[in-house]
Parts: structure tokens; C-alpha cells; sequence
């Protein structure tokens, strides 16, 4: 995240998120003072297990945050998150904010890897659904980041046809409006070669 003439990440790491500011975009230093700025769940909490996958974006001066979450049983939710500082977060009560699809539908065993845009008013996120047979790239829209409304007429993004490079499964990706456009890179597999990176 570009802001107030820095750059700043939130990272992935065995026990929770950290933080790192930047005054090019290539040469990073890490928060040792506060890192990790967020760890996984309590125990019994459906993100005891681990977080990852975290987007960012500041709102009305509050940094927003979702992220994906597992527990011991189930398989990854997403949460939400906010802060005055981008350095201490709270959890939002409401959490996971998208939970797994009713039985059938394309996301009925997992949630995850969220990005989340605002347009105007309105909070658009692209994220990971996984029917336990592929994964796909959904879309859900909110006004205040807790409480989402669901796309169902179709996937934003389909797996390619079998024997292409992202038949099988869609991962992580991230999305900017230009140009009067909607850009998307989202990575592929096929599970027989690596996993690589498209562009839609």
C-alpha cells in the first residue's frame, strides 16, 4: 500500500502477520518494535491455526484489513480487521465475515485469499471459493467492510479447459481498475506443472 509518500506491507509469516515500510518499494524494513502485528486466533477460535493472505486499504483514515483464517477442523474463512495505524489491529466480533457457501455451491468447503478494492463507496472483493472438487475466483460486495452480499449468477473466473496451464485450480490474485478496466493476475495450476501466473 502506497501512502502518505511510503510504502507499506503486511507479510506473511509462521506466526502471523508482519509489518514493513519502504521509501522506493525495493529496499524494506521490517517493524521489529511491533512484529507480528497480528497472530493467529486463541485456541477454539476459527483462526487458531493460522492467517494469511492479507489485503490492506485505508478508508474514512482506518486501515481495513481481510485475511484468510483456519482453525483445527474446518478449512480457511475470511475475517476482517481494523486500525488506526496499520500497526495495531483489531478483530472484527462479526468474524469470519464470509464463511463457506450453502452445501452445492462453489464455495461449500473453502473461502480464501481475499483482495479487496473500494470503488466510490462500495467494497469489492475477488476471492479463492473451493467446492472440494475446484478452485475458483468469486466476488462479494459490502458498504462496511463486516457484512458481504455474495455474487451467485456465475464465477468471476473458471478454471482454463483440461490439458491448459490453470485447468485445475485458481490461487491467490489481485485486481486494479484502469483505464475504464477491471486487470486481474491470479496464478494457475494444473497440478502437473508449476504454479505460474495469468493476466485477465
Amino acid at each position: 500500500l502506497f501512502h502518505e509518500g511510503i510504502y507499506k506491507m503486511w507479510y506473511e509469516g509462521d506466526g502471523g502477520f508482519g509489518y514493513a515500510t519502504s521509501p522506493d518499494g525495493i529496499n524494506w524494513l521490517k517493524d521489529t518494535f511491533h512484529n507480528p502485528v497480528m497472530e493467529p486466533g486463541s485456541v477454539g477460535e476459527w483462526d487458531e491455526l493460522e492467517i494469511n493472505n492479507a489485503s490492506v486499504l485505508i478508508k474514512d483514515n482506518i486501515y481495513h484489513m481481510w485475511y484468510s483464517g483456519k482453525d483445527f477442523i474446518q478449512d480457511n474463512r475470511i475475517g476482517y480487521a481494523t486500525s488506526p495505524d496499520g500497526i495495531n489491529w483489531m478483530k472484527d466480533s462479526l468474524n469470519p465475515v464470509i464463511d463457506h457457501g450453502n452445501p452445492g455451491t462453489w464455495d461449500d468447503e473453502e473461502v480464501i485469499h481475499p483482495f479487496v478494492i473500494l470503488e466510490n463507496d462500495t467494497l469489492k472483493m475477488y476471492y479463492n471459493g473451493h467446492n472440494g472438487q475446484t478452485q475458483r475466483i468469486l466476488y462479494a460486495i459490502s458498504i462496511d467492510g463486516r457484512v458481504w452480499s455474495k455474487y451467485t449468477l456465475h464465477p468471476m473466473l473458471n478454471p482454463g479447459l483440461g490439458g491448459t496451464w490453470d485447468s485445475n485450480e485458481l490461487g491467490p490474485l489481485a485486481v486494479v481498475y484502469y483505464g475504464n478496466k477491471y486487470h486481474m493476475w491470479y496464478t494457475g495450476w494444473n497440478y502437473a506443472d508449476y504454479i505460474q501466473i495469468g493476466y485477465a
